[in-house]
């Protein structure tokens, strides 16, 4: 009884600031972290998006105070988990990357905010938002734990406790003990307290998983809700891909190119789509079920067939399956006299002007524009025979073009099949890509397009041998990548290739030829996809097979003699 009551007057006492259910604002440094871990490009972008309106330092508050401030997270109050001292410390238990906003905007770098924010708060800025004591982290209380190790098996119980598999690993007998708490089974806290150790003393000391942050989005745009699984899922699939071995490439993790790779890489492995269904949580399961994106998901479990057994085929657009219509002599060297409109098709779409480096204007500025496309014979057909591959779970069909992702929609949606459907619809939207996904090399404004930007080709599949990108230019994509593009001829003097200078007419017999390109290359794809499949090897082998790998020195002699001639 003695001991009771001892007990009790040390809880009351440790406990005598805070109360169950309790929400206390705290200062974001002197909050105790449980996960190791953020995306630090998740932050960033979170901060972007609530911030992109702004335009005087009252939004930017306003808008910290609504997804912040008056969104309480939940936490615990304990000791310190690293043994430092004995007084209470108020620990969070979710809303890290909202947490880690806050903290940056008072007390990061003002470098590491957007610039929008930078200049808005201006010299001083930070100590204004630390001198009003209401603008803190709000934190509901849902536990009072005495000492570390009650906090250590409460933590272990809830689940909470994000860690790197290096921490995990570094303890022996953790994943033991973690097993031993789920299961309602006595645990030693001191192995569980060896390995919470590793917790980030502050939110300010959390480290950074760049893949965290690309699962996230992609989580985002696929419609997945974290709240639907277990904690700490975008994590559990950030790992299973490291494991895999998923390099992510140059440049902004959030990129179009990383996000797409990242998204390819978990739909097209059935592990991945495995690993998020079964993590839904029981009492989520009929609305998770409900969400249209469990059926993209369903969609990928299905299709998703054994690895190498999937074939990608990627088309370029422009000189590839459609060429602009010029106005004038010798803007449509490929018109049929009989019928000058046939395989003609005429887009509308609006054009986000960019920069000689492709970035977009800035203030941004839209253009509309309204073209013709030729497109050429036997792309119908060869895509009605697609989409039966496409159905059928064998062949995924991608186009990678150069152009604005907005034409190259419009145009694909403007070429219709035999039943009226068009070949937008017959592909998957995340398989369109334009100029934005392409990545830059760092040749300066100086340089060819297609020295300053590539197509890298594990956006569309991390396994290249796989894939083959059907191309009139060669060298768009690295030079480690050539052998995976099936060349279409580039000698034929469009206008557009001709730099402004007079007109080359071409002989009616490479005017044939250059309409017949299309089903030349289509008749070639399908022998390789029957060897690929006879024989079992690679499909991009199979095209190989018969052809040179593509030298970028021995290039275009055609058009390079038309031109010195002129």
């Amino acid at each position: 009884m003695v001991l009771l009551l001892g007990f009790l007057s040390f809880f009351v006492a440790f406990a005598a600031p805070y109360q169950i259910g309790q929400i206390v604002l705290v200062d974001t440094p002197l909050v105790g972290a449980t996960q190791e871990q953020v995306g630090h490009r998740a932050v960033d972008r979170m901060i972007e998006f609530w911030t992109k309106d702004c335009k005087d330092l009252a939004c930017v508050i306003g808008q910290f105070r609504k997804n912040v401030v008056e969104k309480p997270v939940p936490g615990f109050v304990s000791p310190p988990l690293d043994g430092a001292s004995t007084k209470p410390k108020v620990y969070i238990t979710d809303g890290h990357h909202r947490a880690s906003a806050l903290d940056r905007l008072m007390h990061g770098k003002l470098s590491d905010l957007p610039p929008n924010v930078q200049n808005l708060l201006g010299p001083g800025g930070q100590n204004h938002l630390l001198n009003d004591p209401t603008f803190r982290l709000s934190v509901q209380i849902e536990a009072i734990y005495p000492t570390r190790s009650q906090a250590a098996l409460g933590m272990a119980a809830l689940g909470k406790g994000q860690l790197s598999v290096e921490s995990r690993q570094a303890v022996a007998g953790f994943e033991q003990a973690l097993h031993h708490v789920k299961m309602g089974q006595p645990a030693d806290a001191e192995v569980l307290l060896a390995a919470y150790k590793n917790l980030p003393a502050g939110l300010g000391g959390l480290e950074d998983s760049p893949l965290r942050s690309g699962v996230g989005t992609v989580f985002f745009n696929l419609g997945l809700d974290s709240v639907d699984y277990v904690d700490y899922i975008e994590f559990h699939v950030a790992e299973a891909l490291e494991k895999q071995g998923l390099k992510l490439l140059p440049g902004d993790v959030l990129s179009k190119a990383n996000v797409a790779l990242i998204q390819h890489a978990i739909l097209r492995d059935p592990s991945h789509v495995s690993l998020i269904q079964n993590s839904v949580l029981p009492h989520k399961a009929v609305s998770a079920k409900k969400a249209n994106a469990w059926s993209i998901l369903e969609g990928a479990r299905k299709g998703v067939l054994p690895k190498n057994s999937v074939v990608d085929i990627v088309y370029d657009i422009d000189q590839t399956i459609a060429t602009l219509v010029h106005e004038g002599p010798g803007g449509d060297w490929l018109a049929d006299p009989k019928d000058p409109k046939k395989n003609v098709y005429e887009v509308t779409f609006d054009r986000i002007e960019v920069d000689t480096m492709n970035r977009p204007l800035v203030p941004r500025k839209v253009t509309r524009v309204t073209e013709s496309y030729r497109v050429y014979d036997g792309f119908v057909e060869q895509m009605e025979k697609w989409r039966k591959e496409i159905e059928a779970g064998k062949v995924r069909v991608s186009f990678f073009s150069g152009g604005y992702v907005e034409r190259n929609r419009a145009l694909l949606e403007a070429i219709k099949l035999s039943d009226g459907t068009s070949v937008r619809d017959v592909v998957s939207e995340a398989n369109i890509y334009g100029r934005e996904s392409m990545v830059a090399t760092g040749v300066g404004p100086e340089g060819r397009v297609r020295e300053r930007f590539k197509k890298d080709l594990r956006i569309i599949n991390p396994d290249l041998s796989q894939v083959i990108l059907v191309d009139d230019i060669p060298n768009f994509v690295p030079n480690s990548q050539l052998e995976h593009v099936l060349w279409l001829d580039e000698d034929f003097p469009y206008p557009e290739r001709l730099g402004g200078g007079p007109m080359v007419t071409p002989s009616p017999e490479r005017i044939q030829r250059e309409r017949d390109k299309f089903k030349t290359i289509s008749s070639l794809l399908d022998d390789a996809l029957e060897l690929h499949r006879k024989e079992g090897v690679s499909f991009s082998k199979a095209v190989r097979r018969g052809l040179g790998t593509c030298n970028p020195q021995d290039l275009f002699p055609a058009l390079n003699q038309l031109l010195e001639v002129r």
